[in-house]
Parts: structure tokens; sequence; C-alpha cells
């Protein structure tokens, strides 16, 4: 479902006109009226005195589906919308940007900038799919703000680099994805958990783990900056993968936490730090889902459940030691709706030694 929500009126007013859109019912509007005392206790009491904390980003990600609405609009109106979402004197002030390198899933269709089977050379890897939209959208932005600044995330390698040879996870009535192949994700795994996300963690990784294919991904990586940086795109972060357990049955890649590791410190930290030492690598993004609580001991089910706990002493210690600073540091990105987890992983600290989280991030 898609949703999309907007409050318009003078804000002095007590009657507003309330514009809502959801699948199936676009573009709904009704008259709102203020009430004069609160049906109920307020959740939250904000009386001007608390202490706030200062983000130094705040943004959104470039996709072909929005450079596609938007321009379903008049020009005037496209200016209108693109001034009070980049501008620093615009409503939403965005100033960070999100690429996706291959297709996510608000392409148009699914690709990759190389889909030659066996191209270990990257000869023909290109960004001319991304010149149709994405770069475009990136531009209209950065005619508001020149100085916006963009991180970089794949949520599908190509296809041919993984164990399916498809852009999805699993299966699903939405793709074309045999569930024949749905075997290689959890193989002999049929353990479940309750509360914590994903319950059943994947037993392979979709991204073959075979040296040229992971050396090559790694220079994907950084022929997909160079590429962005003739553009004038510059990329300064990037992380390995968008939501490594979230098993979707759109452009994605389950990693397992060795997987993980093989990937991040022996072929791609290597060789960002060779190529684009100007660019930080960052561990992330995991997807957060729990029903459990803070003081129970457990800070974001994605990281310590599944890659904590198989990566003891090496990325963090244990998830009750971890909670109050990781937790703290974790919710405030997660506000921004951009990072699920946001460990800021210097590459001159491979290979990882630290046993605590304070000492794989800076705030």
């Amino acid at each position: 479902m898609c949703c999309l929500t907007a409050l318009a009126a003078n804000t002095y007013a007590q009657n507003f006109n309330w514009v809502s859109s959801t699948e199936g019912n676009t573009w709904k509007q009704s008259k709102v009226k203020l009430q004069s005392s609160a049906g109920q206790t307020p959740l939250l009491d904000i009386s001007g005195t608390e202490e706030g904390t200062t983000f130094k980003a705040w943004g959104t990600t470039f996709n072909e589906l929005c450079w596609d609405a938007l321009n379903m609009l008049t020009r005037d109106e496209q200016d209108d919308l693109l001034k009070k979402m980049f501008s620093p004197e615009g409503e939403l002030r965005f100033n960070r940007g999100r690429i996706s390198m291959n297709a996510n899933d608000y392409a148009r269709d699914w690709y990759s900038c190389d889909e030659v089977s066996g191209d270990f050379q990257l000869k023909y890897f290109n960004i001319n799919r991304d010149k149709l939209a994405i770069i475009p959208f990136v531009r209209a932005a950065q005619k508001y703000n020149p100085g916006m600044t963009f991180w970089m995330s794949p949520w599908s390698p190509p296809s041919w680099m993984k164990i399916n040879n498809d852009y999805p996870v699993r299966s699903d009535r939405t793709n074309k994805m045999s569930p024949l192949s749905d075997v290689v994700l959890y193989e002999d795994n049929t353990e479940k958990r309750d509360n914590v996300f994903p319950r059943q963690l994947a037993g392979n990784d979709c991204m073959i783990q075979d040296p040229r294919y992971l050396q090559t991904y790694a220079n994907f990586f950084c022929k997909f900056i160079d590429a962005y940086k003739e553009q004038g795109i510059p990329i300064d972060m990037i992380m390995y993968q968008n939501e490594a357990y979230s098993y979707t049955p759109y452009p994605g890649c389950a990693w397992t936490a060795e997987g993980t590791l093989r990937f991040n410190v022996e072929y791609l930290a290597p060789t960002l730090k060779k190529h684009h030492p100007e660019v930080a690598l960052y561990l992330g993004t995991f997807t957060i889902i729990t029903k459990r609580t803070v003081p129970e001991g457990v800070f974001f089910a994605a990281i310590t459940q599944v890659v904590v706990n198989q990566m003891e002493g090496v990325f963090a210690r244990s998830p009750v030691e971890g909670t109050s600073t990781a937790f703290a540091f974790c919710l405030h990105i997660l506000v921004l709706g951009i990072f699920g987890t946001y460990l800021r992983q210097y590459l001159s600290s491979f290979p990882l030694e630290a046993n605590s989280l304070n000492t794989l991030w800076h705030a």
C-alpha cells in the first residue's frame, strides 16, 4: 500500500483540508476541525524545555517511480515541490540523498548496471539506465541544494552473481521466480524464533561466495562511484546491502553473518580503500522489528539477534551490555527514515578487532 498524507491550511485556523491517498482510494479530501481540548490523555507532552538532538543530515531516496510521479505535475508544480523538499529555505530541507545501485522496489522494472553473465572485468558496466530518471531527479534536487551530499547501497547484485540467478530473494505471486528456488534460502534451517525479525534465518548467502564473484562485486561498487562522480554526483558513503535480513519478493539479497564479514572485510573495504579512500563504509542497512522493550536488554532484532550473536567478539558485546549506548544512537538515525543501523566503520580499522560497539561508530 502506498500512502501519502498532507495537511494544508492557515496554521492559525481551526479548520483544515485533509488530503490522503491509499491504494484504490487516491486524493481523498475532507474537512478537519481541530478540537479545543484533547479527547484522551496525550501520549507525548512537550513543554519546549527538553534537550534536543541535532542531526547532521536529513534526506530521501531518489527512485525512478518518484521521478515518474513528479513528472505528472506541471513544470511550475514540479519546481514548487522541489523547492519545498530540497531548498535550505524550503519546508523539508532535505540535504542528504540516497541512491540505489541497481534496481530497488521503486524501480520501473528490475535491472542492474551489468547484466552480462560472467563479465568479471565489468567491460559492459554502465549507468545508462540511471541517466533516464535517477540522475535527472538528483540534478533537479541539486538545482535547489547544490551542497547536497549522497550515499549509496544496493538492493540486489546483478542476477548472475546470485545463487538463484534472479533479483528477488524468494518467490511470490508478484514475481516470476520459481518456488523451487526457495529451497536455497533456508536449506536445512527450520528454526523459527518469536519476537525477532526475521523469524527464520537464511541458511545461505544469496550472493555467490566464490572469491572471483566477491572481488568483481567490490569492483562494481567502485565503478558505480566513478560513474556518478563523472555526472557531478559525489558519493561519500556506501553500505554493502539494503536490509540484508529482509527476504524480499522484490530486488534483494540475503546475507549470512559469515558472508557479511567475508565480503566487507576481505573484499569491499580493501578495494574501497585502494580506489576511493575518501568514501566511508558503513555497516547496514538492517530492518528493525521487535516486540520486546529496551529494558529487557534488546537493541534491534536484526543487528543483535542476527549479526552480533553470530559475530560476538568481533562487532560487539552481548545485546544487554551494548543496549544503552547503541540503542540511543541507532534510534536517532531511525527517526530519519533512512538508516536501519548506521554504525560508522572507518576503513582504517579493518580488519575488525574491536569488542565494543563504541569503537565502530563516531557520534
